[in-house]
């Protein structure tokens, strides 16, 4: 392969653009004996990356692994337990679930009972309630017209007050 090809590949090589197919040419480029004389500074990284990927792991690697972590056999027991977790959480939201809505059913009864004594009647005589609500009326009446009169009172305050500072 000559220079200038190389050289490409190896541009695009350091942007990480290179197919599967470029990086392959590359690794055979530097896998070669010769080597263009500014480009051996490259040759030991491909060489190390040949070297890396010949490595393999051994039959026994898992059990050294084990045995360096001081794991002795499988963990089942987490498995157990994680599985009967799940089950105790699903059942625990169940009750959580029938328990909340027997107290809302029960809430609710108490609710039609105050409903009940709400609506039930403060006087026996017609004529009476009639004049009572009247009173009540009129009181209210009053204090609305005291309290519209006061707005706007302050309503023509605030007017005044805008007409001088237009001036």
């Amino acid at each position: 392969m000559d220079y200038s090809t190389i050289t490409k590949l190896l541009n695009k090589y350091w942007e990480g653009e290179t197919s599967i197919t470029e990086e392959s040419q590359l690794r055979d480029y530097f896998n070669q004996d010769e080597v263009e004389a500014s480009l051996k500074e490259y040759k030991p990284l491909f060489d190390y990356v040949k070297k890396e990927q010949s490595v393999k792991i051994s039959n026994d690697f898992e059990a050294k692994l084990k045995a360096e972590l001081g794991i002795d056999e499988p963990n089942v027991v987490a498995t157990k337990t994680r599985r009967l977790n799940f089950y105790l959480l699903r059942a625990a939201a169940a009750a959580i679930f029938i328990f909340g809505v027997f107290f809302l059913y029960q809430k609710s009864g108490a609710i039609e009972q105050q409903r009940d004594l709400v609506y039930e009647d403060t006087y026996e005589d017609p004529e009476e309630a009639y004049l009572k609500a009247k009173e009540v009326l009129l009181l209210l009446s009053s204090k609305m017209n005291k309290g519209t009169g006061t707005a706007a009172a302050s309503m023509k305050k605030a007017e005044k007050a805008t007409a001088r500072i237009k001036r």
